[in-house]
């Protein structure tokens, strides 16, 4: 049987053109062995997926992660923060009123429970129960207490979230700081002044949401 050299330029060539793409469908073009395939990986910069089993591969320049440090590409997800555990960690310490474990597994596309389960374990987060689901906050005293204050305020006021459009919160926020000297019901004169109606709960939830302590 003739023997077919591999060459790291070879899986590069794939990972440029194909990827992200699977270990297999490199070993399937390549026709060589998962050990022979890692090794040619070593020394070249790669990234792998935080989901689907860390089975997609792709060149790190190609990565367009977002704010959040997250690169999705159709359902799959990379991530500047490496593995799973990482970036459930990142995502979890700079969430604004903590996570739901459904709300990070609607965000990374993949079952959690186990991550969430060792991070717990390892004292690296903070789970509170809400209900009969569990909200997950940052291991930090400070950031904790931010994040459970902001949550307290979703959950006394659940329908303003939904109800708030982002340019109305804007425009609040605007007047707020344009203003900054002056009372909660000077504002709202202000604001109905301009055709914005809001009502005292809104504006208490925005000025405990955006830590406006004037208000």
């Amino acid at each position: 049987m003739k023997t077919i050299r591999i060459y790291q330029k070879d899986v590069v060539k794939i990972l440029e053109v194909k990827g992200p793409i699977t270990t297999k469908e490199i070993i399937t073009e390549l026709q060589c062995s998962r050990a022979t395939l890692y090794v040619k990986l070593k020394g070249i910069p790669y990234i792998t997926s935080c989901n689907k089993n860390g089975k997609y591969h792709a060149l790190k320049n190609k990565a367009k992660y977002e704010k959040n440090g997250l690169w999705i590409h159709q359902d799959i997800v990379f991530s500047k923060w490496g593995t799973l555990e990482n970036t459930i960690l990142h995502l979890i310490d700079t969430s604004d009123a903590g996570l739901y474990r459904f709300d990070l597994e609607e965000i990374l596309e993949t079952k959690i429970t186990p991550q969430l389960g060792a991070l717990k374990k390892a004292e690296k987060i903070v789970q509170v129960r809400y209900g009969r689901h569990h909200i997950y906050y940052s291991i930090d005293p400070d950031i904790k207490e931010r994040q459970m204050e902001k949550r307290d305020v979703l959950i006394e006021y659940p329908g303003l979230k939904r109800t708030m459009s982002k340019d109305k919160i804007i425009e609040i926020l605007s007047t707020i700081v344009k203003h900054q000297t002056i009372t909660m019901k000077d504002i709202t004169k202000i604001l109905s002044s301009e055709g914005i109606s809001i009502t005292d709960i809104e504006l208490t939830w925005i000025s405990k949401k955006y830590d406006l302590k004037k208000l």
